[in-house]
């Protein structure tokens, strides 16, 4: 399988049309085609999920959350993945909306007007973002000017629209070396002390590899994650968003008990 040489703040990502999606086990019905017409929105006290769906409706208003992102969030279906996690910890409706593009780029979302729609033309609360940098030449470094100014850009219009960006630094891919991810690290670092407020992944991800190394994060690929990394990355969503505790949230039954909760006390202690 071809990869392209693109860059999530962290992580390589497939191109559109040959983006494998690993963890359809999960008891979770995916998106059919991220890439079709007209965003999709997901009412979570309308999806087959026990818990999270009979909890929800006691708050009059949703909470409403756009996905615009790449295979690192359609992989395993994580804005639904959220929105059930969420309705079970608020006892309140969840709706996410996706815009996805496989192997997306910062520039390629800045400049989809299909973006820009979603985000103007329906209320959210909070707007999650991850995209993709052009992979550096050998000995070149990573090209800065593709992060920062679509970052800023992103920050202003949602800002606009009176919701809160957050951005998902990805994990460390254990095959870009340490030169390429020390220059991501620094990206992070970088928007993190700009202001951009980001879900603690990279740490709580490295987190889990020290205290328990049976929990694999990773897919086969090891580029995506595995059904337990996108439940970590749900997780520290939704710390962000609300600053609650995650312990004790709902978890897929793909997911063991002990994963869980291991996943959740990480999730809950994670830097922010």
């Amino acid at each position: 399988m071809i990869i392209t040489r693109a860059l999530t703040i962290a992580c390589l990502l497939l191109p559109i049309g040959t983006t494998a999606l690993y963890g359809q086990q999960l008891p979770l019905t995916g998106f059919s085609n991220p890439n079709t017409e007209g965003a999709e929105y997901i009412d979570s006290t309308e999806a087959p999920m026990d818990s999270g769906a009979k909890h929800a409706g006691s708050v009059s208003q949703p909470l409403r959350v756009l996905f615009i992102g790449n295979s690192l969030i359609f992989v395993n279906d994580t804005p639904r993945l959220f929105s059930f996690i969420a309705a079970n910890g608020l006892h309140r409706r969840v709706v996410v909306g996706l815009e996805a593009l496989g192997g997306g780029t910062f520039e390629q979302f800045w400049n989809w007007d299909k973006v820009h729609n979603a985000i103007v033309n329906k209320k959210w609360d909070f707007v999650v973002l991850t995209a993709a940098a052009p992979f550096p030449q050998p000995g070149q470094s990573l090209d800065t000017n593709a992060v920062y100014p679509y970052v800023r850009n992103f920050e202003r219009e949602v800002r606009a629209q009176h919701a809160q960006l957050i951005g998902i630094p990805t994990y460390k891919i254990p095959f870009l070396g340490p030169r390429l991810q020390g220059q991501i690290d620094t990206v992070v670092a970088t928007l993190t002390r700009r202001g951009t407020k980001l879900a603690p992944v990279p740490e709580a991800w490295d987190a889990v590899q020290r205290t328990d190394s049976s929990i694999n994060l990773y897919a086969p690929d090891f580029i995506h994650p595995s059904p337990d990394g996108s439940y970590l990355i749900a997780l520290l969503l939704y710390r962000t968003m609300t600053q609650q505790s995650p312990l004790g949230l709902l978890h897929p039954a793909e997911i063991s008990d002990h994963n869980a909760a291991t996943l959740q006390k990480i999730a809950a202690t994670a830097h922010q």
